[in-house]
C-alpha cells in the first residue's frame, strides 16, 4: 500500500511539475525560436497553430491541470499519512503535522519553483518535451474553458460599467526596462525601446529645431546665392520667406533647384515652391509622423495660434527622438 501511495503521489508532482514548467517556457519562449523549432520539428506544428489562435486556452488548461495534479498529491499525501497513523498511533498529530510539511514543501519545490526555474532558461527543451501533451490537454478540456471563458465574457459585459486597469502601464513599462535585473538588453536597445514608450507622449516643441537656428532662404534672393546658402546649409530642403521666417511660403528642394537651373538656366523661385506642412508645437511626434506619412512630407513648419512660426521640424528630428543622434558627413551645427 505504502509503494502506491508512494507511486501516486511521485506521479502526481511529476504532472505538476510538467504542467508548470510548460507554463513558464510557453512564456519565455521568443517568436524567433518558434520559428526554428517549427523548421527542425514539424509536430511542433499544431502546438504553435494553437498558442498562437488561443492562448488563454492552453495557459487556462495548463493553469487547471497544474492545480490539480497539486491537489490530487495533497490528497494522496493526506491517505499516506492515516495509513502511517493507523499502523503508528502514538503521535498521530505528530505524523500528521510533518506528512503534511513534507508534502507541501515537494509540492512547492518539486513541482513548482524548480521546474519553473528550469524552464526559463531551457523553454526550447521544455516544449519540445511537452508539445503533445500541451495540445491533448488543451483539446481535451476546451469544452469546459470554452465554457468557462463564455461566461467571464458575459459577466465582463455585465460588469462594463466598472472602469478597466491597464495590466501594465506605461510607467511601469520603463521601469522594467530600466531595471538593472532585465538581461540580454543592450544600453542602446534599453534608450531605444524608453524613447519608444515616450513617443506618443512627446510633443513637437521638444525636437524641433527652434525659430532662431531655422536655415531659411529669402525669396528675393539671386541664384547664385541661394546655391551658396544651400550648399553651405548642407540640407536638401530649406524654408522660403518674404519678409521674415513669420511669413514662409513653402519648401525648396535642392534637386529642384538643380533640375530647374540645368534646364532652363533661370531660376523662378516661386515656381518651386512646395506647400508647408505646418503643425502647432503642442501636437504629438505621432500626429507629426502620420502627417510625414499621409502627405509625403519630410519637413513641417511649426507654427502657433497666431500664425508665428516657432521652428522647424524634419523626419530626421522625429527618429532621432528613437534613435538617438543620427550624424553623417553633412551635418552641421544649427
Amino acid at each position: 500500500m505504502y509503494v502506491i501511495y508512494s507511486g501516486l503521489f511521485v506521479v502526481c508532482i511529476a504532472a505538476a511539475a510538467l504542467f508548470a514548467a510548460s507554463e513558464t517556457a510557453l512564456m519565455s519562449v521568443s517568436l524567433s525560436a518558434w520559428e526554428r523549432m517549427r523548421k527542425e520539428r514539424p509536430r511542433m506544428e499544431s502546438a504553435y497553430a494553437l498558442w498562437s489562435s488561443n492562448p488563454s486556452l492552453m495557459l487556462a488548461s495548463l493553469l487547471l491541470c497544474t492545480d490539480l495534479a497539486s491537489l490530487g498529491a495533497s490528497v494522496v499525501a493526506v491517505g499516506l499519512a492515516n495509513r502511517l497513523i493507523e499502523i503508528h498511533p502514538v503521535y498521530p498529530g505528530a505524523v500528521l503535522l510533518l506528512s503534511s510539511f513534507l508534502a507541501g514543501a515537494a509540492i512547492l519545490f518539486l513541482g513548482e519553483i524548480l521546474p519553473k526555474l528550469y524552464a526559463r532558461h531551457a523553454c526550447e527543451k521544455v516544449l519540445l518535451a511537452s508539445s503533445g501533451v500541451l495540445v491533448a490537454v488543451s483539446r481535451s478540456l476546451s469544452p469546459v474553458l470554452g465554457g468557462l471563458t463564455a461566461l467571464s465574457e458575459w459577466m465582463k459585459k455585465l460588469f462594463s460599467f466598472m472602469p478597466s486597469e491597464p495590466l501594465i502601464t506605461a510607467e511601469e513599462l520603463q521601469q522594467t526596462i530600466s531595471a538593472p535585473y532585465v538581461e540580454g538588453l543592450a544600453p542602446s536597445a534599453r534608450r531605444i525601446l524608453s524613447n519608444l514608450i515616450a513617443f506618443d507622449e512627446a510633443q513637437v516643441s521638444e525636437v524641433m529645431i527652434p525659430r532662431n537656428q531655422i536655415i531659411a532662404i529669402p525669396l528675393e534672393q539671386n541664384s547664385e546665392r541661394m546655391f551658396e546658402h544651400m550648399v553651405r546649409s548642407g540640407f536638401s530642403r530649406l524654408p522660403v520667406y518674404f519678409g521674415s521666417v513669420d511669413n514662409i511660403l513653402g519648401i525648396v528642394y535642392a534637386r529642384d533647384l538643380l533640375v530647374e537651373w540645368r534646364s532652363s538656366g533661370l531660376l523662378v523661385l516661386e515656381d518651386l515652391l512646395r506647400p508647408p506642412y505646418r503643425i502647432a508645437p503642442e501636437a504629438p511626434l505621432s500626429v507629426l509622423l502620420q502627417g510625414f506619412r499621409q502627405g509625403g512630407h519630410h519637413l513641417a513648419v511649426v507654427t502657433d495660434s497666431r500664425g508665428r512660426t516657432q521652428g522647424i521640424v524634419t523626419i530626421e528630428d522625429v527618429v532621432e527622438a528613437i534613435v538617438g543622434d543620427i550624424a553623417d558627413e553633412f551635418d552641421q551645427p544649427r
